[in-house]
């Protein structure tokens, strides 16, 4: 897969610009979210344009090329190139719609803190949000150490 991109608007007033990407299958005229056209032809909207906040003061170069790269819609312009192909189930047939669904969060920190392996339970100042920096500090060091372990 070959990814495209370009910068379609640049908004000084809040440092930000409009990344447009695509690929060589999904195509902008594709990707484009109504029939609204530029003068050049080209769609007003895509549904793969990107607002990307800039740091002050603005990366250039090679490093505002990185930040293009990095932004980029990699798994859901992957995922939509499979899914033009005739031979992919794409119905989600066995999804269903109205159904309502709830967690807390003490459900939701344990299951994201097993994400990170991080235990069963998450540490009370995780849940409190009374996380100091000597606590900040062991967490990444103990995410470290699982990533290292990898």
């Amino acid at each position: 897969m070959n990814i495209h991109y370009k910068i379609v608007e640049v908004w000084p007033e809040i440092h930000s610009i409009v990344v447009r990407y695509w690929t060589d299958i999904l195509s902008e005229e594709y990707l484009a979210s109504d029939t609204n056209r530029k003068e050049d032809g080209t769609p007003y909207r895509c549904r793969s344009d990107a607002s990307i906040t800039l740091a002050i003061p603005a990366p250039t170069g090679e490093e505002l090329e990185k930040l293009l790269i990095s932004n980029a819609p990699y798994q859901w312009l992957k995922t939509l190139e499979t899914c033009v192909l005739p031979e992919v189930d794409t119905s989600l047939s066995h999804i269903s719609t109205d159904v309502t669904n709830s967690i807390s969060e003490e459900e939701f920190l344990k299951l994201t803190m097993k994400t990170f392996d991080l235990g069963d339970k998450p540490p009370e100042n995780v849940i409190s949000g009374t996380m100091t920096d000597e606590d900040i500090e062991k967490l990444i060091a103990k995410l470290a150490e699982t990533n290292s372990a990898k």
